[in-house]
């Protein structure tokens, strides 16, 4: 491709990206009526992987990273034409109206939720402790070898599919709903135990992301809360509490030795937000663009990728395809590198999958959306928030369903089959 197609291909595919967003952008203020669906969460994190192909191209670009812009744009299209048929016909949406009003003394939920959340958790900060913490590394706290530990298996089997559904998931979903809807004896104690409990395990488990978007659910709770009551919303309080989540990946970050050595503490403390925003936006397209010529070296059959994916979640210590992208990119076999988007739908399902897949993800969300909003029930609408915050990093089936779509599925089947009441 001589330099002048190259630059007008790119100069096209920056044209339609941007054109699209800003109309998108005046049809959701147009609709914000509606309220806040599982698609926006959805196409959210195609704008975010697709920015982030655009500041890959800042020094320069060859063909591969065209390629790559082209697929993220490609597919963003086709999910931007379910994106406005679901902001121009769905009426229900998360809103201010499902919180305002609505309240909930279910105590008998409460009991055995909580202690639902506590055994399992505290089983599995047990779990590490004896297993990796005492017995491996004689007292040695270093959190980076205890996650690639418990990936790996090496220590014995710790169900993480379960844990990541209960810790991830399930529990940010019962903090959202005790400070959203619960106003029962013990609240305030009760959300002070197991949001501690909860970061603890999470710290124990060594990711970033539960923790961001634990805080994130409670931030959105927050903003919901006071727009439904008609108080005002503090700027400075919103900033403190941001902060919250920083400081915590910041001390999470020196206990996983990703700190930089002689850094003075608000050196590394940028560079952690930095690093952060690297994380959000450029990080798995940069991953994606390194592994692009491995990817054509091999014969991937149809759909393939995703069914190895899913047995993943099945007991066991299975190595995924993402340790391979991972080991191929220069890290352990212990660790992991995730298809973007884009780059999942094509190497699995071709150019058809990037038109396919989003009508197939439109009608999956939209029947979850209904499923957990329309009955306004307090539970179900916390799960929602939880999942929306996690959903616009969910690239693949299998990050949806471990990430709480899993959780997700089976509380909105039961939701149908079990008649609740509005309040319950």
């Amino acid at each position: 491709m001589s330099s002048h197609s190259e630059y007008f291909l790119v100069a096209l595919l920056l044209l339609l990206f941007f054109s699209a967003l800003t109309i998108g952008i005046a049809i959701f203020n147009k609709t914000k009526s509606n309220g806040l669906h599982l698609y926006d969460a959805y196409i959210s994190g195609l704008v975010i992987y697709t920015v982030g192909c655009i500041f890959l191209l800042i020094d320069g670009f060859n063909d591969d990273e065209i390629f790559l812009l082209s697929l993220s744009v490609f597919l963003f299209l086709s999910s931007y034409f379910f994106w406005i048929i679901n902001r121009l016909s769905m009426r229900v949406g998360l809103s201010i109206e499902q919180v305002r009003n609505i309240q909930t003394k279910n105590k008998f939920f409460l009991v055995l939720s909580v202690s639902f959340v506590i055994v399992i958790n505290l089983i599995f900060i047990y779990f590490v402790y004896e297993r990796i913490i005492k017995g491996h590394f004689s007292g040695a706290f270093a959190l980076l070898d205890i996650r690639k530990t418990i990936s790996s298996g090496e220590a014995g089997y710790f169900y993480p599919g379960i844990i990541k559904q209960v810790r991830d998931i399930f529990a940010p979903a019962l903090i959202v709903w005790l400070y959203l809807y619960y106003y029962g004896k013990y609240r305030a104690l009760t959300l002070v135990l197991v949001a501690g409990l909860i970061l603890i395990a999470m710290i124990f488990g060594g990711q970033r992301m539960p923790v961001l978007v634990l805080f994130l659910a409670v931030l959105i709770s927050i903003f919901i809360k006071k727009k439904a009551e008609g108080a005002y919303i503090s700027k400075v309080k919103i900033f403190f509490f941001s902060l919250i989540p920083l400081v915590l990946i910041f001390c999470l970050n020196v206990l996983l030795g990703r700190a930089g050595e002689g850094e003075g503490i608000f050196e590394s403390f940028f560079n952690l937000v930095l690093n952060l925003l690297t994380r959000v936006f450029a990080t798995v397209p940069q991953e994606n663009l390194h592994v692009l010529p491995y990817l054509s070296s091999l014969d991937i059959p149809a759909f393939s990728l995703w069914l190895s994916d899913l047995s993943i979640l099945l007991p066991g210590t299975q190595a995924a395809f993402s340790n391979e992208l991972h080991s191929y990119l220069g890290g352990s076999k212990q660790g992991n590198a995730v298809l973007g988007a884009p780059v999942d739908v094509f190497v699995n399902a071709g150019y058809i999958g990037l038109v396919a897949v989003p009508a197939l993800v439109f009608v999956v969300l939209k029947y979850l959306n209904d499923i957990l909003l329309y009955k306004s029930n307090p539970f179900s609408i916390a799960l929602f928030i939880v999942v929306f915050c996690y959903l616009p990093f969910c690239y693949s089936l299998y990050l949806f369903l471990l990430n709480g779509g899993l959780l997700l599925c089976l509380y909105g089947i039961y939701n149908v089959l079990v008649p609740r009441k509005r309040s319950g």
